[in-house]
């Protein structure tokens, strides 16, 4: 048997200090982030104090914020090889399929109502308009468009009462009304583009897993793959925007041809129905787990401006929305509203005359403190015929 040679103790201690030293000289690993991301990159730390800048946002509780949960938090359990919320591959599955044809739903049932309140109350409240001011015209006018009293006075009665409750007949009223209805389509129109600004703005990532961080049993959206934001601008921004701007043009139409001043109110009530139809598919239709889990998943809202230019630049456009409201109603009633595809009354001149007519409807029988002064508005025993034009004094009172 060989016998194995033998090491003194010097050689050994010079041995284990050249090990050390070749150890010390090779490079130490580059840390990874948090994220299982690639190694940083020089930029990334700037990256990282923007991101955690930043502040959170809740997901709207609607059919809108149900899919843009979807889409992220089913779109990295589905595409990942890990499973993060302890659930079967199924039941994201089937959230996904739910949310998409609830999505899918909503938009039918909006479009639809669209449709239908175009061709069964809006386009013959606008042909029931448009006869009405033709039949002013033709009865009131002479041929060169001078206007004549005598010609209108012999206009019967029910006629004036049409053409006068017609909202067109009172400017100011109408513009009041178009003014909020106007405010409350522009309310819908910013929610939508802060949601997409919040989404647009966000940092890209080329992984799905990197756009959320967990803080406990809260989820941070932090960071978004390009292919999901222009998802969710292709199938939630766009065509929830589209669906705003046919309900302002047809709800400026329908409240510009009502055909009573007492229906305005309630035709603005109506139609505010439309706008709601995803948030009482959410409350009517979807499982309460949805709530819950909306509350736990939060959008990252960062901005590389300051706190000064954020004011500044949020006032900016604070007075644009009040001059597009105040005046972009009036510019519409005086001008627009004359134009074909755009007005419902193309030509309209703003030339109903209904003075004498509402002066009449507000005479009222019993004004101020008549009654205090003894006047006996609604005597016994008189006929409609027989009764005074100006209330009789009591007797007691003499």
């Amino acid at each position: 048997m060989k016998q194995l040679p033998t090491i003194s103790s010097r050689e050994l201690a010079k041995f284990r200090l050249e090990q050390s030293i070749k150890y010390e000289r090779l490079p130490e690993p580059t840390p990874l982030k948090d994220s299982g991301s690639p190694q940083s990159q020089p930029g990334d730390s700037d990256d990282k104090e923007h991101e955690d800048a930043g502040e959170p946002v809740d997901i709207s509780e609607n059919v809108y914020g149900a899919v843009l949960f979807s889409v992220i938090h089913d779109g990295i359990e589905l595409r990942s090889h890990q499973d993060h919320d302890r659930l079967q591959k199924y039941i994201n599955v089937m959230r996904v399929t739910f949310v998409w044809v609830s999505l899918i739903f909503n938009y039918a049932l909006q479009g639809s109502l669209l449709w239908f309140s175009y061709y069964w109350v809006v386009s013959p409240s606008i042909q029931n308009a448009q006869q009405l001011y033709r039949e002013y015209h033709a009865e009131c006018f002479d041929i060169d468009g001078t206007y004549n009293h005598e010609k209108c006075d012999d206009m019967p009665e029910e006629r004036k009462d049409e053409l006068c409750s017609l909202v067109l007949s009172s400017f100011w009223f109408l513009y009041l009304i178009l003014a909020l209805w106007w405010m409350t389509m522009l309310k819908e129109f910013r929610k939508t583009m802060q949601t997409w600004r919040k989404i647009s703005h966000m940092p890209h990532t080329n992984s799905y897993e990197d756009q959320v961080e967990q803080d406990g049993d809260v989820q941070y959206v932090k960071r978004m793959v390009p292919e999901v934001k222009w998802l969710l601008f292709f199938i939630m921004i766009l065509p929830k925007q589209m669906i705003s701007v046919g309900l302002l043009f047809i709800g400026t139409w329908w409240l510009g041809v009502t055909d009573s001043m007492s229906e305005l109110i309630l035709n603005a009530l109506a139609l505010a129905f439309v706008i709601d139809t995803d948030e009482l598919i959410f409350d009517a239709l979807f499982p309460e787990s949805m709530t819950e889990e909306l509350s736990k998943v939060k959008l990252w809202r960062t901005s590389r401006k300051t706190l000064e230019l954020q004011r500044w630049a949020a006032y900016r456009r604070s007075a644009f929305y009040w001059l597009l409201v105040l005046l972009g109603v009036y510019v519409y009633l005086v001008v627009l509203q004359r134009l074909p595809f755009i007005g419902p009354m193309p030509g309209y001149m703003n030339d109903i005359h209904c003075e004498s007519y509402w002066s009449k409807e507000e005479d009222l029988r019993c004004k101020g403190w008549a009654v205090w002064n003894g006047a006996n508005c609604f005597p016994y025993g008189v006929g409609m015929d027989d009764s005074p034009q100006t209330p009789i004094i009591s007797d007691m009172y003499r």
